[in-house]
């Protein structure tokens, strides 16, 4: 029989697992012949550059939000998958890798992560984008991100909609990242919300003539921006006939990292 794919740290036969703290700053370097986990609490947007494994054996990263939460981490190019993590402050999120030699291949699929939001918003005008006031984050530029979101939906009539989109631009019409709708999604009813990068801008007096198409899961990719900010969902409501009062809790977000 062929041996194991990789070697555990310590070396698979009772050896120590050594590790180590990574001083934080605007690049930081993890060496892992240094030891085979690394912690890291970052203090603010991050790049990391990984050097000194052992083709075959596998290092653990560790990461850390400070105080403040909201911080990003990018990776070279010695990491082909490149990972989110968690971003409410003081969480930590662990990534595994393992070595060929060269690059540095994450330990299973790129994960899905939550970023959860308990805020009410109250609407009443048709075509208005209100921003959602948490799950918000700043991206990686030019990273590409899938994402679902978790929307609660309370409103007088059964025929109204809820559209959503993703900016960095406010609560503005217009300047979306990306976009999509659900339709007649009824009183109190939970929806996971796929966003999808489709479909137009949204116009400033119509609802549903202009919001595009329902998204589907093979939709919900996007690329941020070359110099992002923190990004969130915006909503808007769909009535036929007059605007009417809804009040939306989007009470989280998914988030994947794609390249």
């Amino acid at each position: 029989m062929g041996g194991p794919l990789y070697t555990p740290p310590g070396g698979g036969e009772g050896g120590g697992v050594t590790a180590q703290t990574l001083t934080d700053g605007a690049t930081i370097t993890c060496d892992w012949s240094l030891g085979e986990v690394a912690t890291i609490t970052l203090g603010g947007a991050r790049t990391i550059a990984m050097s000194g494994g052992t083709a075959g054996r596998a290092y653990t990263l560790r990461i850390v939000q400070d105080g403040t939460g909201d911080r990003s981490l990018e990776y070279g190019s010695e990491v082909p998958m490149k990972p989110e993590h968690r971003r409410q402050a003081g969480q930590a999120t662990v990534h595994q890798f393992v070595c060929d030699g060269a690059a540095y291949h994450l330990v299973g699929p790129s994960p899905w992560i939550w970023i959860p939001c308990t805020a009410d918003t109250s609407h009443s005008v048709l075509a208005t984008w209100v921003q959602v006031t948490g799950a918000r984050f700043t991206p990686v530029a030019s990273a590409r991100y899938a994402v679902l979101v978790r929307l609660y939906h309370f409103a007088a009539a059964l025929t109204t909609g809820l559209a959503a989109r993703f900016t960095d631009a406010g609560a503005t019409t217009g300047g979306g990242l990306l976009q999509g709708r659900s339709t007649s999604i009824g009183t109190t009813a939970p929806r996971w919300f796929a966003i999808s990068d489709t479909v137009g801008v949204v116009g400033a007096s119509t609802g549903s003539t202009t919001l595009g198409t329902t998204a589907t899961l093979g939709d919900l990719h996007f690329a941020a921006p070359a110099s992002p900010t923190q990004i969130g969902p915006e909503i808007t409501t769909e009535v036929d006939g007059s605007a009417v009062t809804v009040v939306s809790q989007v009470s989280g977000i998914f988030l994947r990292r794609l390249s």
